[in-house]
């Protein structure tokens, strides 16, 4: 296979355009001011918080019943009142009576289960022991 190594007409007419270089400013330089720093800004020093403090809370005179008590019905209660409940249905239990006869029939998880004979993997060789890499000097 021979490679081809002419231009395309797309390429030729309307090929990559030379880019101007990029343009990038001057660094600016930092010029110290001679101007001391209080640590307060103009809005911090024209207004300072008003040492204000908070009202006493008002005492709450404690809560009184009423004298009399309600004896009124009100109207939802007269229109919308407790109605009685009828009794709730509860269906005799049936009485379990178990089955004399023997199934004799196969499920069909049954009739397609196929026994197959499985050989138990062979042990792993041990390593033989290995004598500790120190030596014991004991007393």
């Amino acid at each position: 296979a021979t490679r081809f190594e002419g231009v395309s007409e797309t390429r030729a007419q309307y090929g990559a355009k030379p880019m101007p270089p990029a343009y990038s400013p001057a660094r600016a330089q930092y010029v110290p001011n001679d101007a001391r720093c209080e640590g307060l800004s103009t809005t911090q020093s024209d207004y300072r918080a008003w040492p204000i403090q908070p009202p006493p809370p008002k005492p709450q005179p404690p809560p009184q019943p009423p004298a009399t008590r309600f004896e009124g019905v009100s109207e939802t209660r007269a229109q919308y009142g407790a109605k009685p409940m009828p009794p709730a249905y509860s269906p005799a239990r049936a009485q379990y009576v178990p089955n004399d006869a023997r199934c004799e029939g196969l499920s069909t998880t049954q009739s397609d289960y196929r026994a197959w004979p499985i050989q138990p993997p062979p042990p792993k060789p041990q390593p033989p022991p290995q004598p500790p890499a120190t030596r014991f000097e004991g007393v």
